[in-house]
């Protein structure tokens, strides 16, 4: 494609500069990387040379180069014209050469090196005792986007849940139903159990200054994790694992889906934690914080955490801003920390201890997929033949609140030289006041003048996937149903649905992942702004012109020879071929977002296109070449939207 036009000006320019004694290795990857522009405008061709960086170094007239460089390159195959402007030789390419290259070309990441690299992603981690919210759902559109961009790379890929089912968030529901007489099912036979489970907590909230009920806690905590009590541990069990199950439904819901969910409380029975402990003790990059112990200075140091045991990180110069050089892996009580924990687990990621789990059936999900989960019992135990453990590189989206402790997490693994560990770290989601009305809250009337509020714990606003996913879905069937009258209800709710979901999704991943966006519901479903509501219209608006004109796809490519192709048709090549740079970019965290700019680009293209050129044409010839351009910006247009999750609708 384009690549192959850039080579060949590199190719060009290095026999020009070696007839002119100018030692430059126009093959020096950084080289390639800024040699050749892309011009602004149209007139000054489609790609283009600067001399101007060479000029002092070299001790060159750059404009006069550029004019001797573009005299001495003739015109062939690839280029119709070279034309020297002041610094730049302007490439003109030969245009129905490049845009049957585009259209021939199949749309395959296919990579032979990539099978047998083992990628981890894991994403969600939600706490097993309510239903996701908004926020959460960001990091699972995040998470899945990047499992799937892998995958279509050809990297064996396992989308993975850390299921925290020994955080304090879960002992307050499983203390309500031990000693406070809550039943264990929902009245209401058709309430979700995570949507009961949070109606549970809520409650449990409420005891935060009762003494009895913090003992209870507590008691009931410790004996979860040194799995003293059967009873508890069973019902521990089964009431976490319910509530991971709805979570998933709701995951499914947005078409996200996973491999493997780890158990924390599985860390704990197996020992990880210890077991690392010993290799980082081993190795000496733990201590206990001891005055006895400790000289004068260290403890002077590390006083702050006296009786613990501590990670010292003040030889890292990553660390030389923070003014804590250490954190803290087990606390005075014997308590092991998250961060502590979580090395751990990072520490069997990556191969870096002799530990595994056992593995069994979870749930099979609604795509035919089982989910598998670890378990801490010998006898449980399935071949799984997914090979979990052992990866090359794994990925944990977790928000910003955490970048700290995965900070050290990052660099402990570091200690013990292994690189592969990374934090992808995502800011917040607010939301429109209008929009937390819609949901059926009621604001004051400051909060009402407000541009953006936050979700509030202290106000219990907390809106879950489940209903964000109904509300638009229920927006979006009216508007369909008028527009479709003769479609039956089954296709109505399941276009309602597709767009719903792909407009969702779409907002919570169009935005990089180091930024804050702001939920508005307009918004999302607009077909006038940046949205997937807007992407979705272009495909089926491709979709119908196609079945009305066209069922040709096989129509031969040669006819292109004879076609003038206009500067926006030029305009959509370029842009159909942007696409494997977009998707194959090394910064994984921001691929995501840079997909649904590219979908957005292309369908902006595509309309502005439509509007300027006539598709049926008397010309045969004309108008077949032109369909086959729809159909190659329907072909992108729809593995694009997959990578990020959106499923594509032929009507809306």
């Amino acid at each position: 494609m384009l690549d192959e036009f850039k080579k060949q000006i590199r190719i060009k320019i290095q026999n020009f500069f070696e007839q002119n004694n100018i030692n430059i290795d126009l093959s020096d990857p950084i080289e390639r990387l800024w040699s050749i522009e892309t011009p602004k405008f149209v007139q000054h061709g489609d790609l283009a040379f600067n001399f101007a960086p060479y000029a002092r170094e070299y001790k060159i007239n750059p404009a006069d180069f550029a004019k001797r460089c573009a005299e001495a390159i003739q015109p062939n195959e690839y280029f119709v014209k070279i034309q020297a402007a002041w610094v730049y030789v302007n490439f003109f390419i030969n245009r129905s050469f490049y845009i049957q290259d585009v259209f021939t070309q199949k749309i395959n990441f296919y990579n032979t090196k990539n099978n047998d690299t083992k990628i981890m992603v894991e994403f969600l981690s939600a706490n097993p005792n309510k239903p996701l919210h908004i926020w959460q759902a960001r990091n699972v559109c995040i998470g899945d986007s990047i499992s799937k961009i892998f995958r279509k790379q050809w990297f064996t890929t396992h989308s993975v849940n850390y299921w925290d089912d020994s955080g304090v968030n879960v002992w307050y529901n499983i203390v309500w139903h031990l000693y406070y007489g809550y039943p264990l099912e929902p009245k209401d036979p058709n309430q979700k159990f995570d949507h009961y489970c949070w109606d549970i907590y809520t409650q449990m909230r409420k005891q935060d200054d009762d003494p009895e009920f913090k003992t209870k806690l507590s008691e009931t905590l410790l004996k979860i994790e040194k799995a003293t009590d059967p009873n508890i541990s069973r019902l521990q069990y089964e009431y976490t694992r319910k509530c991971t199950i709805e979570q998933f439904k709701s995951c499914w819901t947005m078409n996200a889906y996973f491999d493997l969910i780890n158990r924390e409380t599985d860390i704990l029975h197996l020992n990880f934690f210890e077991n690392a402990l010993e290799i980082l003790k081993n190795k000496s990059y733990v201590r206990f914080v001891d005055k006895n112990t400790l000289s004068a200075e260290e403890y002077e140091r590390y006083k702050e955490a006296e009786w613990c045991w501590i990670i010292d990180i003040s030889s890292l110069p990553e660390f030389d801003t923070e003014e804590k050089k250490y954190q803290i892996l087990v606390k005075s009580d014997g308590v092991a920390t998250y961060v502590g924990k979580d090395i751990a687990y990072a520490m069997w990621k990556h191969w870096l201890s002799s530990q595994d789990f056992f593995y069994k059936k979870l749930v099979t999900q609604d795509n035919g997929k089982d989910i598998i989960s670890t378990t801490s019992n010998p006898a449980q135990n399935i071949d799984t033949a997914q090979n979990f453990g052992n990866y090359a590189y794994s990925f944990a989206v977790i928000d910003n609140r955490q970048s700290f402790a995965q900070k050290v997490v990052k660099w402990a693994l570091k200690l013990l030289w292994a690189e592969w560990y990374n934090h992808l770290s995502y800011w917040v989601v607010s939301i429109t006041p209008k929009s937390l009305e819609e949901f059926g809250y009621t604001l004051t009337d400051e909060e009402k003048t407000k541009k953006v509020l936050g979700f509030s714990s202290r106000k219990w606003r907390f809106i879950t996937i489940d209903d964000t996913i109904d509300l638009l879905q229920k927006k979006v069937y009216e508007a369909t149903k008028t527009r479709n009258p003769d479609k039956d209800e089954e296709w109505l709710q399941e276009t309602a649905h597709k767009i719903a979901v792909g407009a969702f999704r779409f907002f919570l991943i169009k935005t990089d992942i180091t930024k804050d966006i702001v939920f508005d519901i307009d918004e999302i479903l607009s077909l006038e702004w940046e949205t997937g509501a807007y992407v979705l219209y272009t495909y089926a608006r491709i979709c119908s012109i196609l079945t009305k004109a066209w069922v040709g796809k096989n129509s031969k490519i040669d006819i292109f020879s004879n076609i003038e192709i206009n500067d926006n048709e030029i305009a959509l090549a370029k842009a159909i071929d942007q696409f494997e740079q977009v998707v194959l970019n090394p910064v994984i965290s921001s691929v995501p977002s840079d997909i649904a700019k590219f979908l957005y680009n292309l369908s902006q293209l595509f309309n502005t296109y439509y509007v300027n050129t006539k598709v049926i044409t008397d010309d045969s010839a004309l108008t077949a070449y032109r369909l086959v351009l729809l159909g190659k910006v329907q072909e992108t247009l729809k593995s694009a939207m997959h990578m990020i999750g959106m499923h594509e609708v032929e009507k809306m």
